[in-house]
């Protein structure tokens, strides 16, 4: 671990995790101005016709469309090659439509294309081979984050809400995926915050060792499309309670809770949700009974991280340094332990914490 003062290997160090930072930030820029502003950029016959004439598999010739499109010369640099292979080959995957379609929520639930007051029920789709993020970035052990781009080789429809014409909410692979791992987990009496379209709700009362789901939503609107449309087709539904209030209302306005695990979804992404995230850590000391559990934890913790990376690298710039710069950094560093809690995430283990700093 750093010690009271931060000297020259420290300092080189502490350079690496920032390149590592600059290279992660220059992969998600490039794949974010992709996905909002050229989404359908990759078509399926450059797709075919790479693949047939250089007898490589869709996956490569996908790539090879984005890094072309990025402005990557893997024949540059050894650099730029690898730059390649870690975040614009690994980040590429072909879906099976198969294993999305069958998921019991798009199997049971019939969202109805109608319209209620400002908010419209309607069928989204991606296109084949357009772009979307289907799950969160893969942290590697050595701190690089490689996005999760995914693709369908066919045209894929989900079910969305609009609210005054613009979407709202919709169960995409990407809610799939990322509610997986909490979904597997929890057991018992579970509470979630937020409604949505109900997909959390839904697939944690399918559970045989859940026996009660208590959803906590603000919106009475919300509430009332969730009931008249949705709710009626759960096989379970004798187990899901819906509690009308603000989520720290309800956090602040009970002593005790009665759920053996809690799940926040109260964001729409990191961006938003990182603030609200860590307003929902400090009650985990309150009701220390129930485990929380939340929607893309590991990309909020990444934005904290590189938040640090970011303050104390501008400390250094700024001529910090010493036992000023590294008390910075351990009081960094200990804030985002604060929020790890007892589990270290699978890239972050006990030995490897001065790797970190």
């Amino acid at each position: 671990m750093i010690g009271l003062i931060f000297d020259d290997k420290d300092r080189k160090r502490f350079d690496q995790l920032r390149n590592k930072m600059l290279e992660n930030r220059r992969s998600a820029d490039l794949f974010s101005i992709y996905l909002n502003r050229f989404p359908e950029l990759v078509k399926p016959q450059l797709v075919k016709e790479i693949a047939d004439d250089c007898g490589v598999s869709s996956k490569i010739a996908v790539a090879s469309i984005l890094s072309a499109a990025f402005g990557i010369d893997s024949e540059r640099s050894q650099e730029e090659r690898e730059f390649e292979r870690k975040y614009i080959d690994s980040a590429v995957h072909i879906l099976d439509i198969n294993t999305y379609a069958s998921d019991p929520y798009y199997t049971n639930i019939k969202v109805p294309v109608k319209d209620v007051g400002r908010w419209s029920f309607v069928d989204l789709s991606y296109s084949a081979y357009e772009g979307f993020v289907f799950s969160e970035s893969v942290i590697k052990r050595d701190h690089s984050e490689v996005q999760s781009i995914g693709f369908f080789e066919n045209e894929f429809y989900f079910p969305a809400v609009l609210e005054n014409g613009r979407e709202w909410m919709a169960i995409k692979p990407n809610e799939i995926e990322t509610m997986r791992q909490p979904i597997e987990e929890v057991s018992g009496k579970v509470v979630t915050l937020g409604l949505g379209m109900g997909y959390f709700a839904y697939m944690a009362s399918l559970k045989s060792d859940v026996t009660s789901v208590t959803v906590v939503e603000r919106d009475p609107s919300v509430i009332e499309l969730f009931e008249t449309h949705i709710l009626p087709q759960f096989e379970y539904k004798d187990k899901i309670k819906i509690v009308k209030s603000d989520a720290f209302d309800y956090l602040n306005n009970n002593e005790t809770l009665d759920a053996d695990y809690l799940f926040a979804d109260l964001w729409h992404d990191a961006s938003d949700g990182l603030v609200l995230y860590q307003k929902l850590k400090k009650y985990e000391g309150k009701f220390s009974s129930t485990k929380f559990l939340y929607w893309i934890e590991h990309t909020l913790l990444s934005y904290m991280r590189d938040a640090i990376i970011y303050n104390d690298s501008k400390r250094l710039s700024e001529g910090m340094t010493g036992a000023a710069v590294c008390a910075k950094v351990i009081k960094g560093f200990d804030d985002y332990l604060h929020f790890l809690g007892n589990e270290l995430p699978y890239y972050l283990r006990e030995n490897d914490i001065d790797l970190f700093l």
